[in-house]
């Protein structure tokens, strides 16, 4: 497994850096948004959240 991720990341982060670039800066700030919301959503879930987050 750990094979194909050192194949397979730089090759993601490339597209992911290529679609960021894409976007205008509403609509970076309204997937950063999201992405955070979803970051702090899925630490309750998992019992990570300490309350200073």
């Amino acid at each position: 497994m750990k094979m194909i991720i050192d194949k397979f990341a730089p090759v993601i982060i490339a597209e992911l850096a290529d679609f960021h670039k894409s976007l205008n800066p509403e609509q970076r700030k309204k997937l950063a948004d999201e992405l955070n919301k979803h970051s702090h959503e899925n630490r309750f879930e998992h019992g990570l959240y300490h309350g200073n987050h």
